[in-house]
């Protein structure tokens, strides 16, 4: 299972409220996020050793149970969920006259 996210979210006020857009990932962008996502979740598990904690991230990606992957379902949810919300980057990228 991968922990490499396709797509991003970020942040559009229009009219007074916050929106999560959902956009595409390049891959070295996807790549930074993926890893942040892992060594803050390695930082969070309970073993002494940084590299005891690495290793028990890794194991638990590999048997799909780490909170990386949970973190990256997540993301991808919500970011299925706004894609409504697409029309506001397509609103705001018109040239004015």
């Amino acid at each position: 299972m991968s922990i490499i996210p396709q797509v991003g979210l970020y942040t559009k006020v229009f009219s007074g409220k916050k929106y999560k857009i959902p956009i595409h990932l390049k891959a070295k962008k996807a790549a930074t996020v993926g890893l942040q996502w892992l060594f803050k979740t390695t930082y969070l598990r309970s073993e002494k050793t940084f590299a005891l904690k690495l290793l028990g991230e890794f194991s638990d990606i590999l048997s799909g149970k780490s909170k990386t992957i949970k973190q990256r379902k997540e993301h991808h949810l919500l970011a299925y969920q706004n894609k409504q919300y697409l029309y506001l980057v397509r609103r705001s990228r018109r040239k004015k006259k």
